[in-house]
């Protein structure tokens, strides 16, 4: 008889304290909710055109969704919406080395991932801060040492900060433009 009434002492104990959880939890605000889409709505392609400081290149990034609802959820009234998205590409680029005497380029393979914080002023118009890390993979070309000098080729991490605009062009196509420590990029996106 004792242990049928502990037995029901403790399910009523859980089941007053799991009804006060559950009315605390209901009287907070909504938080943030991670919604990671590969495909479907929000999620889209960039390709674009890379104006680096000594060189020029081309690259594209897949984008999704991480926290469509976004972090501000309304709280600041400059901004329409936000929303949060992983990104991850990759990027060619050709440097001039900059030697008068022969056409040497470095050549950089850089693929990358990062997180973009799009912050919507408007439907159309959007600004965002963007950090990538990546792994540069490089070397020389257009010149043979006649030294047998071989310059060593940098490859390793990379890391870039970014802040850029977007502008909707409709339903489906954004045009785009970042500068980060590397140069300008601008290119045309489409959203799935």
């Amino acid at each position: 008889m004792q242990k049928r009434l502990l037995t029901l002492a403790l399910a009523g104990a859980l089941l007053a304290v799991g009804t006060a959880a559950r009315a605390a939890d209901e009287q907070q605000p909504p938080k943030a909710q991670i919604e990671f889409r590969p495909v479907g709505a929000g999620t889209g392609l960039t390709a674009w055109g890379i104006i680096a400081w000594a060189g020029f290149g081309l690259g594209a990034r897949y984008e999704m969704p991480l926290i469509p609802s976004g972090l501000l959820h309304g709280s600041v009234p400059a901004f329409k919406k936000d929303s949060v998205e992983v990104e991850a590409g990759a990027d060619f680029v050709r440097y001039d080395a900059g030697l008068w005497w022969a056409d040497v380029n470095y050549n950089v393979f850089r693929p990358a991932v990062g997180g973009k914080w799009s912050l919507w002023l408007t439907d159309e118009i959007a600004v965002y801060p963007k950090v990538e890390l990546g792994f540069d993979i490089s070397w020389w070309s257009g010149y043979d040492w006649p030294t047998g000098y071989d310059p060593p080729n940098h490859t390793g991490i990379y890391f870039d900060a970014a802040a850029g605009a977007l502008y909707k062009l409709g339903t489906n196509l954004t045009l785009r433009a970042e500068v980060g420590i590397d140069g300008l990029r601008a290119g045309v996106g489409y959203r799935f």
